[in-house]
């Protein structure tokens, strides 16, 4: 019996999707294996296999939250590279039938990673761009934006307080972050306080201190 898996990841960019991966795990009909050899094969080439899908899952999951928080922050500027990958419009994977992976298997996984690594790349390199576009004093109220979250709700009156400047100030410096596209996010509690937020995605994707070396 033949089995096959095909696994795709798009994104959207102006509602147009793009196809950043696309490969098979398959089964193909392979003889004049040992059973010494489909043994090895399968403690060696499936943890490898195992580990690349690990690093892969890893990688996949960065490339969301960086896409779910440019998505948000509507990117105009964004752009996606051209994969210099083997196969452009698929890659194959297949194993033998005796679940053994070959080494095409492992070569294409390689592929297929570095493949969403340069789009996670690029998605960060925007960023920086963002962060490095600051003003000094733009970033201070960023970043006690930044750390005040971790210790309750950020108010305009807080943040007044705590750099010793006026809320009018404050509102200011927060529009100037939303214009440059910083993903601070405002809600409005009893349409009367408002609590700024950092987006939860890119504190998955970079720490403060991460964001402060971004700028160097």
């Amino acid at each position: 019996m033949r089995l096959q898996i095909i696994l795709s990841l798009y994104i959207f960019q102006d509602n147009k999707p793009f196809k950043l991966v696309f490969f098979k795990v398959g089964m193909e009909k392979r003889e004049n294996y040992t059973e010494k050899e489909i043994k090895e094969n399968k403690e060696a080439k499936l943890d490898k296999f195992e580990e690349q899908l690990e690093e892969l899952k890893k990688t996949v999951l960065e490339l969301k939250n960086c896409i779910s928080l440019f998505a948000s922050l509507n990117s105009k500027s964004l752009t996606f590279p051209a994969f210099p990958s083997k196969n452009p419009t698929e890659k194959q994977i297949s194993t033998g039938n005796e679940g053994v992976p070959t080494d095409r298997q492992q070569t294409d996984n390689h592929y297929a990673n570095l493949d969403l690594k340069m789009v996670v790349a690029q998605l960060k390199e925007e960023l920086r761009r963002k962060f490095s576009s600051l003003t000094k004093q733009e970033f201070k109220v960023f970043s006690a934006i930044y750390t005040l979250e971790e210790q309750g709700k950020v108010t305009y009156s807080n943040l007044a307080s705590m750099l010793k400047l006026t809320e009018s100030s404050i509102r200011d410096y927060v529009m100037r972050l939303e214009r440059k596209g910083i993903p601070i996010v405002k809600v409005r509690i009893n349409n009367k306080i408002v609590v700024l937020h950092v987006r939860e995605e890119l504190r998955k994707l970079a720490s403060l201190d991460a964001l402060v070396k971004l700028r160097d």
